[in-house]
């Protein structure tokens, strides 16, 4: 079975990373199997969820379910986007240095999230996140608390944010920049 360029590519480039990824296990090339038009490539690390492909584009839509469900949903709608966002919840959850806060207005998300600059990447389905990625930071914005587990409205007006990097200084630097928040840190 010929897989998409993205697919290959993202493969070549994860092979090479020894820590390997945490919230995702790539399924292996030789163990990659059309199942009645969609192409299983990706699971979750616990199984609660799986991701496919159909069959087709060079960079076909991406589509999720829970293992237990013959029913597929749309998570992403180019393979290229969402392998980029995987790639950066992975590097988000394996930082060494990190800063995290929760129960954060929206007022002072958009300013978080305007000094991160231009590099938004859309949420892949089940995951409810915005990516952000500016030098060496990468950055996640939640539009719930975490800490309680559930939404604290229905509005979206609490948010979480996450900022990493291997940089523990850059997580710092970037903190320091917003004082009144109380931050959650290991740099």
């Amino acid at each position: 079975m010929k897989l998409p360029l993205p697919l290959v590519n993202w493969h070549n480039t994860i092979k090479d990373n020894p820590q390997g990824y945490s919230i995702t296990r790539p399924i292996e090339f030789n163990d990659i199997k059309d199942e009645f038009g969609f192409v299983t490539f990706l699971v979750e690390s616990q199984g609660c969820w799986e991701w496919s492909y159909k069959i087709g584009d060079d960079d076909p839509e991406v589509f999720y379910r829970d293992p237990s469900s013959p029913t597929w949903e749309i998570s992403a709608k180019s393979l290229s986007a969402f392998l980029k966002f995987i790639h950066l919840r992975e590097v988000l959850e394996s930082a060494n240095h990190w800063a995290f806060a929760s129960g954060i207005n929206q007022r002072l998300a958009a300013r978080i999230t305007s000094s991160l600059g231009h590099g938004k990447i859309y949420p892949a389905a089940p995951y409810v996140c915005d990516m952000y990625q500016n030098g060496p930071l990468v950055a996640s914005v939640e539009p719930f608390d975490q800490g309680s587990f559930t939404p604290p409205d229905s509005h979206g007006t609490e948010y979480s944010v996450t900022i990493a990097a291997e940089d523990g200084y850059a997580v710092s630097k970037f903190a320091s920049n917003f004082p009144e928040i109380d931050w959650r840190m290991s740099c």
